[in-house]
């Protein structure tokens, strides 16, 4: 499994319940979440991109957001 993009399907899916949540404080937690969630793949990615031999999935060459990899 390629956790950058768990992590960031992870994060949209805090995002689209913050955008129905029934008050300000439920969204604000969501929005916590989905930033928690981002901050996260940022950081695998970032690793993987230091130290590419530890990348054994291929996920920061599946990275679509890296600007150096293919859509996966």
């Amino acid at each position: 499994m390629q956790k950058v993009k768990e992590f960031r399907k992870r994060a949209r899916e805090c995002r689209e319940s913050a955008a129905r949540a029934p008050n300000a404080e439920l969204k604000r937690h969501y929005e916590e979440l989905a930033v928690v969630w981002e901050k996260l793949a940022k950081e695998r990615l970032d690793f993987f991109v230091e130290h590419p031999e530890a990348d054994l999935h291929g996920e920061a060459e599946a990275d679509e957001s890296n600007g150096t990899g293919a859509a996966a």
